[in-house]
């Protein structure tokens, strides 16, 4: 079991608005491989414009594969965020696709986010090096359409 709470407290504007934030999360190993997670924030306590977050997350290893999870939700704001990343890790290389997804009910029912995620990697193939291939930056969601990028990079430890 682990539990922890966050508490910030500062002012801005030369101390004329204060700001309190605060996170009590807890987690616990449900399994050897099997992480539960949840959470509770509260940001900017003292304004108007305050918002409650509740969230949840999971994380499971069933080795080579680890599928991660996590969901949010905005009290105030009426959002949802969701996240989700399996990861794949091999002799030769590790591989991973993550998706995010952001939804809206404020008003009318909105997807504010479809974002997915690539990537491969290696350490294997060129001594001291890391090559990677990944496509990352895309957000499908009516109000974003960007297609995102695919790089090819290489980082060279001296």
């Amino acid at each position: 079991h682990f539990v922890s709470l966050d508490v910030y407290f500062y002012s801005l504007d030369s101390f004329k608005t204060n700001v309190l934030d605060a996170k009590l999360a807890a987690t616990k190993a449900v399994t050897e491989t099997v992480t539960v997670g949840g959470s509770a924030e509260i940001i900017d306590a003292f304004a108007n414009a305050r918002e409650v977050k509740l969230g949840a997350d999971v994380k499971a290893t069933v080795a080579p594969v680890t599928i991660e999870a996590e969901a949010t939700y905005a009290v105030f704001g009426k959002t949802v965020d969701a996240k989700a990343t399996v990861t794949y890790v091999a002799d030769m290389f590790k591989a991973y696709g993550k998706f995010s997804a952001g939804m809206s009910f404020a008003n009318e029912f909105a997807m504010t986010k479809i974002a997915p995620e690539v990537g491969v990697s290696t350490t294997k193939v060129v001594d001291g090096a890391e090559l990677s291939l990944t496509w990352k930056g895309a957000d499908f969601a009516k109000t974003a359409n960007k297609k995102g990028a695919i790089a090819a990079t290489a980082t060279i430890t001296l």
